[in-house]
């Protein structure tokens, strides 16, 4: 079975080279007709194998827009879906990274961190089972998006806190043996997973934003089932979410007042923020001014 283009290119040359050596020896007419068949079965090959690998990287680009997405294909009805069906990687980067984030962030971003994860791996294996995403380079960004929201992170720099999140982690990822790969794909999440503009997105940075929007302000509530979102919140409890957030947004423009965030604010993200309809029974009781 092979794995690559570079694997089959590499055959259909090999083929046609014995086949070069080979024909030397018969007449001239055979030789030019077995070779012309040769040089066919190359360039079927490979076509083919270009076109599959066109298709994996169609599979790896989206419409960063996910309304242009779901008016041309549509989606499932949501099924619910457990914590123990979807992939949860466990590798050494993995582990490294969640130790990192659980002691820069708080417990309250932390949980919520852990909790977009699942919602972007419900998508993946439930709604749109044909992208091509890479579960631990989701995960890896999920335990990063936020990494810049905390007060001594937010003090240091003037820089917006998505992208100090993305410098942060793109350091970090570099320095625990991190392919360059691996720590672009997430640093670009992570910078744009708060920037709803047209055009495209890789899969990680639609996975995030997706993730993210529903656990911050309750987007497309439509893509989930109700019994999957009850669990993730049990598991990773909200503890009053949506105050913590809004409050650290608040922060963020008044210490900012050139940040990113100003650009959301003409549609009230941060009135989103607080009446996050979707997650109203978990975060309701909780006072943040009285418990922080």
């Amino acid at each position: 079975m092979f794995r690559s283009f570079s694997q089959i290119y590499i055959l259909a040359h090999a083929i046609v080279f014995a086949n070069q050596i080979e024909l030397a020896h018969l007449p001239n007419g055979k030789s030019s007709v077995i070779f012309a068949a040769a040089r066919s079965v190359e360039h079927t090959v490979v076509s083919t194998t270009m076109s599959a690998l066109a298709r994996e990287l169609d599979l790896s680009v989206l419409e960063r827009d996910i309304n242009n997405i779901l008016q041309t294909t549509g989606h499932p009805a949501p099924r619910p879906v457990t914590l123990a069906s979807l992939p949860l990687p466990s590798t050494d980067l993995v582990h490294k990274t969640a130790e990192f984030s659980s002691k820069t962030v708080d417990h309250i971003v932390f949980n919520h961190m852990n909790r977009v994860y699942f919602y972007g791996a419900i998508l993946a294996t439930d709604q749109f089972p044909h992208w091509n995403w890479s579960p631990e380079n989701y995960l890896l960004t999920s335990l990063l998006h936020d990494i810049a929201l905390n007060p001594a992170n937010m003090a240091a720099t003037s820089l917006s806190f998505e992208f100090e999140g993305g410098i942060i982690a793109h350091n970090f990822l570099l320095q625990q043996g991190a392919s360059r790969a691996v720590a672009d794909d997430v640093t670009e999440a992570i910078i744009r997973h708060t920037n709803f503009v047209s055009g495209k997105i890789g899969v990680t940075g639609q996975l995030i934003q997706l993730g993210t929007t529903l656990d911050v302000i309750g987007a497309n509530p439509q893509l989930y089932h109700k019994q999957s979102i009850a669990e993730i919140v049990a598991k990773y409890p909200r503890l009053g979410f949506n105050q913590h957030m809004a409050k650290f947004m608040r922060d963020e423009l008044a210490k900012k007042p050139h940040s990113h965030t100003t650009c959301l604010l003409g549609s009230g993200f941060v009135e989103k923020i607080v009446a996050n309809e979707v997650f109203a029974e978990y975060d309701a009781g909780y006072n943040y001014v009285a418990e922080h």
